[in-house]
């Protein structure tokens, strides 16, 4: 049960990650919590994105490959689930595949009421964990008197959030698609957040947090960067004045769109098309 683990932490830290393409076995669970970079996780099934705040949870066992397209700044905490094994202090690093010749886990241990622990679980924006994360880290760097005892304490609290954060994952996924489909074929339209929480059947608070979790960006943001989008496709496709492509992509103003595209491009509306137009 969730409720009964006791997490041994082996190593916190700061990590810069450049390998291409590294495929690994480790003996006991990871957290990564990406600080900046890019690049992907690959699972014997699946393929994540590694970018700025997300974050991925490893069960000990896996096998999996990082790739860097740009060097990851990464913090790391290797850990078992209990401390059965918490006179194994030192570091497991992981290693090939197929130069591990009996595949151990160090702490074999089945979570029975929260399955993605027993596997591998990852968050597009995990930026909630980043500051008992960071927690971790600075007990493991300072190393104060029980300064493992109150990492794993922090650590456990992480994994239960963790654990509902999964859950609201499960049961909101669907309401954020609607929403989703419902902003990629209105954007043009005036769009509110109390609007769009109508559609999904949720608090427009609560439903802005769990698409931040699931997409990455507020609902704002989300809306702001598919106008943008649009905007440049007219600004290189059409003859349409500055105020038209405004008009067009739902900003209520061209002074609005022009302060919101150099934003976003450092470069004011005119001077992409100057630069761009004749490239295309």
């Amino acid at each position: 049960m969730i409720g009964d683990i006791n997490p041994f932490v082996r190593f916190a830290g700061q990590v810069i990650y450049t390998a291409k393409n590294r495929p690994v076995y480790v003996k006991d669970c990871r957290l990564f919590y990406i600080l900046d970079g890019a690049g992907e996780i690959v699972t014997k099934t699946e393929t994540f994105e590694l970018k700025k705040n997300s974050l991925f949870y490893c069960y000990g066992g896996e096998e999996y490959s990082i790739k860097a397209f740009m060097p990851l700044k990464i913090y790391t905490v290797n850990y078992d689930l209990t401390r059965r094994k918490s006179h194994l202090m030192s570091v497991f690093a992981p290693v090939k595949p197929k130069e591990c010749e009996e595949k151990i886990i160090i702490d074999k241990c089945e979570i029975d009421d929260s399955p993605f622990l027993n596997s591998h679980f990852y968050m597009r924006n995990g930026l909630e964990f980043k500051s008992d994360i960071k927690k971790i880290i600075d007990e493991y760097e300072e190393e104060r008197s029980y300064f493992r005892e109150s990492g794993g304490a922090i650590l456990k609290q992480i994994l239960v959030g963790l654990h509902r954060a999964k859950d609201d994952y499960s049961e909101t996924s669907e309401a954020v698609t609607r929403v989703v489909d419902y902003i990629k074929e209105n954007y043009r339209e005036p769009l509110h957040n109390r609007n769009l929480a109508k559609i999904a059947g949720y608090h427009e608070y609560y439903l802005n947090r769990i698409f931040v979790r699931q997409i990455g960006m507020s609902m704002h943001k989300y809306i702001l960067n598919l106008r943008i989008k649009e905007g440049e496709r007219l600004l290189l496709n059409t003859e349409m004045s500055i105020s038209e492509v405004s008009a067009e992509t739902g900003f209520n103003s061209a002074t609005h769109f022009s302060t919101y595209f150099k934003k976003e491009n450092d470069m004011s509306p005119l001077e992409y098309r100057q630069k761009f137009k004749n490239n295309i």
